[in-house]
């Protein structure tokens, strides 16, 4: 039996459906091509979402996506890992 070789995607900004909500997903790749206001606006927009989302839930609301907010915390995680990476290169120079 010949073995394939798994061809390897290439990783695009992906848009997931979870329980009927499209969900966008930042990568890394993506977000390592921003420059730093840029990372730092998205990191502010995506703090705002999760307490927005957050405080809607502790109100008594029902969350529309709660994978949303999995996600977004996820993507401020990556954006915080990017900036600590470029933070040490500088120190390193």
């Amino acid at each position: 039996m010949k073995k394939r070789k798994k061809k390897r995607r290439r990783q695009q900004a992906k848009v997931h459906k979870f329980r009927g909500v499209i969900v966008a997903i930042l990568t890394s790749r993506k977000l390592r091509e921003m420059n730093g206001n840029e990372l730092v606006e998205k990191l502010r927009e995506f703090r705002l979402e999760v307490s927005k989302e957050i405080a809607s839930s502790a109100v008594g609301g029902t969350v529309k996506n709660s994978g949303r907010i999995r996600e977004a915390k996820r993507t401020i995680a990556r954006i915080l890992t990017i900036q600590n990476e470029r933070r040490a290169r500088e120190v390193e120079k």
